[in-house]
């Protein structure tokens, strides 16, 4: 069972500005950012504060170094899986 309190929302970038899409209508779920890209906003959990989405697959590949979580339903992507890059930590140098 997912702890609801662990489950942020995320957007996927499309990369496509409003003007290139002309008057069609948005795809299910997709909004405009406020710079006016187009991003389609999904929700996963368990994602480390910090942690940057580096891709998205239909399949559990192997991301090394990437962490790997489901995406759950209720969102416009058709994607099963994001992968994220760990937040990065500063290392204090040791004196």
């Amino acid at each position: 069972m997912i702890d609801q309190k662990s489950v942020r929302e995320f957007e996927f970038d499309a990369g496509v500005k409003r003007e290139a899409r002309g008057n069609h209508p948005l795809p299910n779920g997709a909004r405009y950012s406020p710079n006016g890209v187009l991003v389609f906003p999904f929700w996963c959990a368990d994602v480390p504060e910090g942690a940057a989405l580096d891709h998205l697959s239909d399949y559990p590949e192997s991301g090394e170094g990437l962490l790997m979580r489901e995406t759950l339903p209720g969102s416009g992507l058709l994607s099963r899986f994001a992968f994220f890059k760990p937040p990065v930590t500063e290392e204090v140098p040791h004196e």
